[in-house]
């Protein structure tokens, strides 16, 4: 036998590629040096640092300001909507029971119309005030808070979306940034149109956010009254919401009331995960079934298709890049970004260390506003102020793109208004065409299912007939069985067009 060849060396395919050629050497210093290439850094992460250099920075630092700005609001709005609620909880000290309710209602209310204040802090300040102040005791006070809070969520949600909804729903540039014509939002309005307590339904207007969900609603005219039912099993949120609230009153007559509160608030935090990830879940399941009919343009949409392709078209016109910048906008506007990011840094890392802690059962004449051990320290207000002057380089940056973007955008918009005509016209047929060939294919999909369908019922009753079968065998010596398969074959032909249904009945016939 010939001697065997001679082993790849170490880490290599001996020393040629996949198709014979040798394999390439690593770059060296000098190769890295003529391609201008940093030698303490590796072609990978070289490429990486090379391909930033085809970013649009202008977009990129708009959105460092944007999160810049949500980051810290994040942090700091339920610490003083907790003083909010501290400081009505002390003007409802003297008041009786009814008052009281009255108060809570209403005030749940006004924050409830408010769009960045979420449901659960109000639930648990009716669940701090409530049930302390009920003359019958604990656990009707208990009870009430629960049936109050239910009630003023169906309510809210009902002018959230019968009012604020359908006002908004009116402007087309409210539909247009809402996205009302966009493969998303038509499939959260397919699942919200479903009848009744559907499982995608719920979880939608449950688990989304308070204000947006409901308005949402409005703005795509569905149903207030199967919004409303849809609603109901957020009652699953609210009940252990206001018993944390309730229970937490009791936390001084022993360690049993505390760990009560705490599972409560544990349960609060389940029964919003099951309902994110439904809402979720339905959003998908959506999609993956009607994809086509989601995504295909439609004809009551051309108007809104229309303002995005304006927008756009004038969006191009002026746009800016970082080059076209002067240096007296572009230094701010970046120094801008970078201190509000790093702001927003500290407000999420280190809270603690910039704001102090204040609980909504604590008591708002204490309130120590600036200090040590005080609600705002040196830090925060530093903070604050860096972030205020962070913004000064966006408000730079808008002043000057505005007064550069005059001439450019009114020429676009000339030219638009010559071609608005046309193109609706053109999208028109489109989404015609669109229309016609999505008909044929949903026709085609309802039909496989209504066939899996019966195929599934036909298995089943093909299967008790054999079971009947062989009892009878056991019990008579011969037995005629021609029900079957004649049921299943009346079953399919229900599923198939006119010809289909004479062919399988003639092939049936004949054997």
């Amino acid at each position: 036998q010939p001697p065997p060849p001679p082993a790849p060396a170490e880490g290599g395919d001996g020393g040629g590629s996949a198709e014979g050629q040798p394999a390439a050497a690593p770059a060296t210093e000098e190769d890295r040096a003529s391609r201008g290439v940093s030698g303490y850094l590796t072609d990978r992460v070289q490429r990486a640092l090379d391909s930033t250099k085809e970013w649009e920075w202008v977009s990129v630092i708009w959105w460092c300001y944007i999160w810049g700005i949500i980051v810290p609001l994040s942090k700091a709005c339920p610490l003083f909507l907790n003083v909010l609620l501290s400081w009505m909880s002390s003007l409802m000290t003297d008041l009786g029971f009814g008052p009281i309710l009255i108060f809570t209602f209403a005030a749940g209310f006004i924050l409830f119309m408010l769009p960045p204040v979420p449901g659960p802090p109000i639930y648990l300040f009716g669940g701090f005030v409530i049930t302390d102040s009920c003359p019958w005791g604990f656990g009707w006070g208990s009870l009430i808070c629960i049936a109050l809070s239910f009630l003023l969520k169906l309510f809210a949600c009902a002018v959230q979306q019968g009012i604020i909804g359908k006002m908004l729903g009116q402007n087309p540039w409210v539909r247009q940034t809402v996205g009302v014509h966009k493969p998303l939002i038509r499939a959260i309005e397919a699942v919200l149109r479903q009848p009744g307590l559907s499982f995608g339904k719920c979880m939608i207007l449950c688990g989304g956010p308070d204000w947006p969900t409901s308005v949402l609603a409005g703005i795509l005219r569905i149903s207030l009254v199967q919004c409303e039912l849809g609603t109901f099993p957020i009652i699953f949120n609210v009940v252990p919401l206001c018993l944390t609230g309730s229970f937490y009153l009791k936390r001084d007559e022993g360690d049993t009331w505390l760990r009560a509160g705490n599972l409560m608030l544990t349960l609060t935090v389940l029964t919003s995960v099951v309902f994110w990830a439904g809402a979720g879940w339905a959003i998908q399941n959506e999609f993956d079934r009607n994809h086509a009919a989601l995504t295909r343009p439609k004809e009551e949409f051309v108007d809104l298709d229309w303002l995005d392709y304006r927008a756009e078209f004038i969006r191009q016109r002026c746009a800016v890049s970082w080059q076209d910048m002067p240096r007296f906008v572009r230094i701010p506007f970046a120094l801008g970004a970078l201190g509000l990011i790093l702001t927003a840094h500290v407000f999420f890392w280190r809270f603690q260390a910039l704001f102090g802690e204040f609980k909504v059962t604590d008591d708002i004449a204490k309130l120590k506003w600036y200090g040590e051990d005080a609600l705002v320290s040196a830090w925060g207000v530093r903070g604050m102020v860096l972030a205020m002057v962070s913004l000064s380089g966006l408000v730079i940056f808008t002043v000057w793109n505005a007064h550069r973007q005059r001439v450019p955008a009114a020429a676009a918009a000339k030219e638009l208004a010559e071609m608005e005509a046309s193109w609706k016209q053109r999208q028109i047929e489109i989404a015609r065409q669109a229309k016609v060939a999505n008909g044929s294919v949903a026709q085609t999909s309802q039909m496989m299912e209504r066939a899996q369908e019966w195929i599934r019922t036909a298995t089943r009753e093909l299967d008790m007939a054999g079971e009947i079968q062989v009892a009878n065998v056991r019990s008579k010596p011969t037995l005629k069985v021609g029900g079957s398969k004649a049921t299943l074959t009346t079953k399919l032909c229900e599923c198939f067009p006119s010809p289909g249904q004479d062919r399988l009945r003639t092939a049936t016939d004949k054997e």
